[in-house]
């Protein structure tokens, strides 16, 4: 196998982003979870893993923009160890039903990559007690790219551009999205839910 995996690395070479993630192990990617919550607009918001360093730029890229297996396995980890700490503190298991909800790319990004990089991580977190939503939350504009926007220009971007359904007040709704900047579009998923009756939520993001 080890021959096989360096033949095909001559004939098919991999990128580098690709080489670091095939590399990491769970316990490398969790020694960079340092979870930073913040509040946006009374909605709280925790970030899991550094963007900036390699390791994590790495995993983020891979996953948004190559659809790597090992990528979405390795960010399943982190959030699913998150959420694991989360419920425990809180006794959340007890009280509610959690649901995992991804924010939904536009139906333009989503021709182009073919899939949404937050659904696939989602895919696979295994807690047994844990579902995910991927239909409760629906994006009913398409958005300009938000990274070159400034923030209040990120806050108009996404303005109105979710909407929520089928929602039980009691499940508390935990919001996943890759990547946060300004906070703009979790902002606007957590007012879209909000509208739609939910009482009890909180957004996540795989890095900061």
């Amino acid at each position: 196998m080890r021959l096989l995996s360096l033949l095909l690395d001559v004939i098919f070479p991999l990128g580098r982003d690709a080489l670091i993630v095939r590399n990491l192990t769970e316990v490398e990617v969790l020694r960079h979870m340092q979870p930073e919550p913040r509040m946006f607009d009374g909605i709280e918001a925790v970030a899991l893993l550094p963007y900036r360093t390699r390791e994590i730029g790495a995993l983020i890229r891979e996953a948004k923009f190559k659809s790597n297996a090992r990528a979405y396995e390795l960010l399943a980890e982190v959030l699913q160890e998150y959420v694991t700490d989360y419920a425990s503190d809180r006794a959340v298991y007890e009280e509610r039903t959690m649901v995992l909800v991804p924010i939904p790319l536009s139906k333009k990004r989503y021709r182009e990559r073919g899939y949404n990089q937050v659904e696939e991580v989602l895919k696979r977190v295994d807690i047994p007690s844990l579902q995910s939503m991927p239909y409760v939350l629906k994006r009913v504009r398409d958005t300009k790219a938000q990274t070159t926007l400034s923030r209040q220009a990120r806050l108009k971007n996404t303005a109105g551009a979710f909407v929520a359904s089928s929602i039980d007040p009691q499940y508390l709704y935990i919001v996943v999205d890759d990547v946060m900047t300004t906070g703009a579009t979790l902002t606007d998923a957590a007012r879209a839910l909000k509208e739609a009756g939910a009482q009890h939520f909180i957004a996540v993001t795989l890095a900061h």
